[in-house]
């Protein structure tokens, strides 16, 4: 009749905390109010004061005496067998395995942490998902790997510099001799070890060190011979080294300035290759909040030097931004340029070099209720890009504007124009080409994440001047039919035509000169139907899926070729005698079965399967191809790991 109450039992020794005879902590409650969307606080903090501390407006929890800070050290050994069934002509298509390592965490004070891994195994993490990617850049992956995710933040950087993916990533530093053909590799580099040191001086210094250590990688590769004294065919197989033994070494520190929402900071890799190029980053980076969050001053420069057959490529990247960030007004001007010679790929993640970029972003919005609305807002962004050689590669500007509605729902919509500009790294190496100006529209809505049943929507469309048009629908649904179970489905497709799709270059004379650039025009389709389940058995009991049905389709017609550079001009070109039509389907999923059988181990039961199947047939069909994904060859992997944690 009261109300409610809840209690929580915190042993001491989880805690991190430095020795005194008497201590004053900080304490604040939070409870959301679904039903309301509020949130309730025991010691308020208003939306106005958030931008400038958390922990510092907390309420005093007073008269803790008599006891003393654990010197906490874990250790979580883990064993684990897998079983691989793939199809029967692949190499190894039955493979059983089995494993060991273990994590080691200790507490070396109250604020600094060492975590290191041995042999560490990631089999109960879900895969990659599917997409389609037909740009010169390359798809970033999130981290998905505990020991990665945990204390990434420090790391962070606005350039980034450090990318855990990097580490353990799919080998192929070095290509497979000409007239062989890979017969079977590892999909991982062995990761053989990491550690990383984290934590915050008592001045405010917050520092990471992380260094990883991964081992050479071979595939199988195979050449078919004739055998002189048979006439016959013999096939020579060996191993051949895709990737050295690596050293990984990154090391970040930052001094918080002000009332501690600011800081400045020095970050550093190393990446040390054996018998191959070494690369080598840093950095400076600062955050400064002024007039007591209202307005920031951030940015970072940085330098790179990668190793080179004979020399060594050394380059600068700047990025910086000054803002208001308070108030109905608000905006950001900011600046970023990277050399031609900067690479930071290595150990970090660049989409591009060679260019510089300017942005303007200026928001009006209304916090508080006005009207049918809780919350409005209205973007203006405008930027452009060029790179060293005065050559514009975007030219655009944007306006989105975002609403709450009393029902706390949200709507939105979003107009972008492109104008014509220029592109050097479409013809893969070639001349430039010009890009069309451009055209984007986008509406939304969102339910919220209120209720048993919630739901969002996007449509995005858009066309150039040249007759290049894009169509996607994404939407998602999340159904919680009781407090423990929770069903989200994400389905997205999309529908694209483009007037001129990079196909190949062509070198007619064999000179080593590409003398055609060939493009063509491509219908293609793209279904995605992501789907997760959770289930929470009891506290220590619960089962995850993750299922990705995936199908793309690409049918190329017209097939022509640049008539000239630096223009939007084709001529027509015979049909090549590759197609380059597609139909690509496939079936990433993950169910995972936890349970965590004693506080801090974890037994886990996992099945993860990778089906798909590849045609030049460009038939969309998605049901009935989605259909098929179930049946289609691939592989299985069952998975038993058991981990078991020791606190000392």
């Amino acid at each position: 009749a009261q109300g409610w109450s809840v209690e929580f039992k915190i042993p001491y020794r989880v805690l991190r905390f430095s020795p005194a005879e008497a201590y004053t902590w900080g304490i604040n409650v939070d409870r959301y109010v679904s039903r309301t969307h509020e949130r309730v606080f025991w010691c308020m903090v208003r939306n106005k004061d958030k931008r400038s501390g958390w922990v510092s407006r907390f309420g005093h929890l007073e008269g803790i005496k008599g006891i003393h800070p654990h010197k906490s050290l874990e250790f979580l050994p883990y064993s684990m067998g897998r079983s691989t069934f793939a199809p029967v002509d692949e190499p190894n298509h039955r493979d059983w395995f089995g494993n060991a390592g273990a994590d080691v965490r200790y507490g070396v004070t109250s604020n600094i942490s060492l975590n290191a891994t041995i042999n560490p195994d990631f089999g109960q993490v879900e895969a990659d998902p599917a997409v389609l990617n037909l740009s010169v850049f390359e798809t970033f992956q999130t981290e998905r790997r505990p020991f990665f995710v945990e204390g990434a933040q420090v790391f962070e950087t606005p350039i980034q510099l450090f990318y855990s993916r990097r580490i353990g990533r799919q080998p192929g530093r070095f290509s497979i001799p000409d007239g062989f053909e890979n017969a079977d590799q590892p999909f991982f580099t062995t990761i053989l070890g990491a550690a990383k040191a984290t934590g915050k001086t008592e001045h405010k210094t917050t520092f990471g060190l992380m260094e990883a250590v991964t081992a050479n990688e071979h595939a199988r590769i195979e050449r078919a011979d004739t055998d002189p004294a048979t006439g016959g065919e013999r096939v020579e197989g060996r191993d051949f080294l895709i990737e050295p033994w690596s050293n990984f070494l990154v090391g970040r520190v930052k001094q918080d300035l002000f009332k501690g929402n600011s800081h400045i900071g020095l970050i550093a890799t190393t990446l040390k290759r054996r018998h191959a190029e070494s690369a080598y980053t840093g950095g400076m980076d600062w955050n400064l909040q002024l007039r007591d969050g209202a307005y920031g001053l951030s940015g970072q420069i940085a330098g790179s030097q990668v190793e080179s057959e004979h020399d060594w490529q050394r380059g600068l990247g700047s990025q910086i931004a000054m803002g208001k960030q308070s108030g109905w007004m608000r905006g950001e001007l900011s600046w970023e340029s990277y050399s031609k010679d900067f690479e930071v790929n290595d150990l970090g993640f660049q989409w591009r070099n060679d260019y510089y970029e300017s942005w303007l972003w200026i928001q009006f919005r209304k916090d508080e209720h006005w009207g049918p609305f809780y919350y409005n807002s209205l973007n203006i962004n405008r930027w452009g890009q060029w790179n060293f050689d005065n050559v514009n590669l975007q030219n655009g500007f944007s306006m989105n504007t975002w609403h709450q509605l009393a029902n706390y729902w949200w709507i939105g919509g979003e107009f972008k124009h492109q104008f014509r500009a220029r592109d050097d790294r479409d013809t893969r190496g070639g001349p430039l080409v010009v890009r069309p100006a451009s055209n984007e529209y986008l509406v939304s809505f969102d339910s919220g994440f209120r209720g048993a049943v919630t739901g969002e929507a996007w449509f995005r469309w858009g066309s150039t001047t040249a007759g290049s048009t894009w169509r996607s629908l994404s939407s998602g649904m999340t159904l919680r039919p009781a407090s423990n179970i929770e069903f989200r489905l994400r389905p997205s497709y999309r529908w694209n035509f483009d007037d001129a799709q990079w196909v190949e270059n062509v070198d007619e004379n064999d000179d080593g000169l590409d003398d055609h650039f060939v493009y063509g025009e491509l219908k293609s389709k793209t279904l995605d139907l992501t789907t997760r389940f959770n289930v929470i058995f009891t506290r220590n009991l619960s089962l995850e899926l993750y299922l990705q049905p995936f199908l793309t389709v690409g049918d190329y017609e017209k097939f022509k070729e640049l008539a000239r550079p630096d223009s939007y001009e084709f001529s027509p070109y015979p049909d090549l005698e590759d197609n380059p039509d597609f139909r690509r389907r496939s079936l990433q999923s993950n169910t995972v079965l936890r349970w965590e059988y004693r506080p801090g181990s974890t037994l886990f039961l996992v099945w993860s399967q990778s089906r798909g199947a590849s045609s030049e047939e460009p038939l969309f069909r998605p049901w009935r191809n989605l259909g098929k994904s179930f049946a289609d060859e691939g592989s299985n992997i069952f998975l038993v790991k058991l981990n078991y944690w020791m606190g000392l």
